[in-house]
């Protein structure tokens, strides 16, 4: 018999496949070999096969003749190749994200499934929750799959937070929000009353209400929020004063009191226009001893708020209010002529009398010969009511003349005598006196006394007050002349002449004669006025033309000094060879 066999291709989609055959003559038998054959399909002319390999059939005819046909099947049955996944985190910032499969066979197919019965036939499909999704993927040509995972992670932890807030009042009209996050590093966004916002964490806030804050994480865009509440403690205390009593001769005081609330810790301060507070200033209540404005600043210390309030003392008309005085200050420094006179009396009942201190009442309205210092001036009416006040008897500043201390000068020095910035109150002087008179023209210039002599300043300023000062220049007269006792004319230097020298030549107005004698009284040499300090009006120890012996001479010299004093100094020399 002739026999063919024919086969298509095993694949996912077709894993099964029939085997066909065409022999002739018909009525054949067939027996197959081959990798899928089994005994249920050996003796079928068409079996079907689920194994790729090489199918071998024998077919006989009725006459015993025998064919065979052989036949390959071949499995098409790969997957998709190069697959791979990629997954997403989910944050708030970012909601929904796309995953992605990838596969390097073409054309083939993708079915997602995932959490909350997700599905999708998309290559990239959007999600929006976390957890694991399943990709199959499926080849179009043969029909076969493979399948993937991709992680959706999720990164959607708001930050934990929380807001504080607080009491403003009068003494802290301002506070600092607080705030706290986890974690740290958050962006802060603060609203509040009247358009308030801030993004700093612990933004100043100065108005009662609801403040709202939230913050962002930066990493993830959660974002969470909180409240804190500012409380207004700024109400100021609530002020009464009662009327105060009346002031009279017999009620010489009045209590002032202020009433506060709500009931607390208050300070108070009592301040008075015209009148006068002789306790508790401090205090709910002061006491008032004249008439006059009296006003109170309540500070309360439980949130620093402060009221004033006023009320006013009134003095009865016929109560001494008052008196208008004109003390006059002692004339000059020390002196006791100071004097007050009382010009007019506020209130009461004339005729009035009046005294000073401890002394007796009289209608004497001024006072003389009062000395410097403070006074209580007692005035009391008709009617027996009495008021008292002080006042001020001045002082000018004492006059002083200070010309320095006495003084020593060497006859022949110099000396200024100066008058200028000697008074301490220049602007009071009136007149001056420089005593001896015939000094007034020598002011500022130089002079050179040739005694000893004394001055004296005396000013007298608008008062008449007097001042004076007395200074004595004593003039040294002390002779500094010197006349040597020994002389070497062989040996050049200053001792090579016998000569007058003077300290200060311009002491000495000439020497008028130097006489020097040999021991049996010869004149060996004289010289008539001239100057000291010369050498060359000396004695060289010539005499008569010769060298003088070695020995002792004697002079007599006559000086005349600038003070017209002429003194004669005598003695011996002696000549060294």
């Amino acid at each position: 018999p002739n026999v063919s066999a024919t086969a298509p291709t095993i694949t996912c989609a077709v894993p099964v496949v029939t085997i066909s055959t065409t022999a002739t003559p018909a009525n054949v038998t067939y027996r197959w070999v081959g990798p899928g054959i089994t005994a249920a399909n050996q003796t079928q002319a068409t079996p079907q096969v689920s194994v790729a390999g090489t199918y071998t059939v024998t077919v006989r005819a009725t006459n015993g003749c025998t064919n065979t046909a052989t036949v390959t099947v071949v499995a098409d049955q790969q997957p998709p190749q190069g697959v791979s996944t990629t997954g997403a985190t989910l944050t708030c910032a970012q909601p929904t994200r796309t995953i992605t499969a990838t596969s390097t066979t073409a054309g083939v197919t993708y079915s997602w499934t995932g959490p909350n019965n997700f599905t999708s036939t998309l290559q990239t499909p959007t999600v929006s929750t976390g957890g694991t999704y399943t990709v199959v993927i499926t080849s179009p040509s043969n029909g076969c799959s493979t399948s993937a995972t991709a992680t959706v992670q999720t990164d959607q932890q708001p930050p934990s937070v929380t807001a504080q807030g607080g009491i403003v009042t009068c003494a802290a009209p301002s506070l600092a929000l607080t705030a706290t996050s986890n974690p740290v590093n958050v962006n802060w966004a603060w609203t509040g009353p009247g358009g308030f916002n801030s993004t700093q964490q612990s933004p100043q806030a100065t108005a009662a209400g609801v403040y709202t804050l939230t913050v962002t994480n930066p990493a993830n865009g959660c974002t969470a929020s909180a409240t804190a509440t500012v409380v207004s403690d700024q109400q100021p205390p609530q002020l009464t004063i009662p009327a105060p009593g009346l002031l009279t001769c017999n009620t010489t005081q009045v209590n002032v009191t202020v009433q506060v609330s709500p009931t607390g810790s208050y300070t108070y301060q009592w301040t008075t226009q015209g009148g006068v507070i002789s306790s508790g200033a401090n205090s709910a209540t002061a006491v008032a001893t004249a008439a006059g404005q009296y006003a109170v600043l309540v500070t309360s210390q439980q949130n620093g708020c402060t009221a004033t309030a006023a009320t006013q003392v009134v003095a009865d008309s016929a109560t001494i209010r008052g008196a208008q005085l004109a003390p006059k200050a002692v004339s000059c420094f020390g002196r006791k002529d100071g004097s007050v006179r009382v010009l007019s009396v506020q209130g009461g009942t004339p005729p009035y009398l009046y005294g000073i201190g401890n002394n007796a009442l009289s209608p004497q309205m001024e006072f003389s010969a009062l000395a410097p210092g403070s006074y209580t001036l007692n005035i009391q009416d008709v009617n027996g009511c009495e008021w008292s006040t002080t006042f001020t008897i001045g002082e000018p500043g004492e006059l002083i003349v200070e010309l320095g201390a006495d003084t020593t000068i060497y006859l022949g020095d110099v000396i200024r005598i100066n008058i200028d910035d000697v008074v301490n109150f220049p602007g009071r002087v009136v007149t001056r006196r420089l005593e001896p008179v015939e000094w007034a023209d020598s002011l500022g210039r130089e002079l050179r006394p040739l005694k000893s002599f004394r001055y004296s300043l005396t000013v007298v300023d608008s008062n008449g007050c007097r001042a004076s000062d007395t200074r004595l220049v004593v003039v040294d007269k002390t002779r500094f002349v010197y006349i040597p006792n020994v002389f070497t004319p062989e040996v050049a230097g200053p001792n090579a002449t016998f000569f007058i020298s003077a300290r200060y030549p311009n002491h000495v107005t000439k020497v008028k004669s130097l006489l020097i004698f040999d021991r049996w009284g010869s004149a060996v040499f004289e010289r008539f006025n001239f100057a000291p300090n010369d050498p060359t009006q000396g004695w060289d120890g010539q005499v008569r033309g010769s060298k003088g012996l070695p020995g002792v001479y004697v002079y007599y010299a006559e000086i005349e000094f600038i003070d017209g004093e002429t003194i004669l100094y005598k003695g011996d020399v002696t000549i060294m060879r």
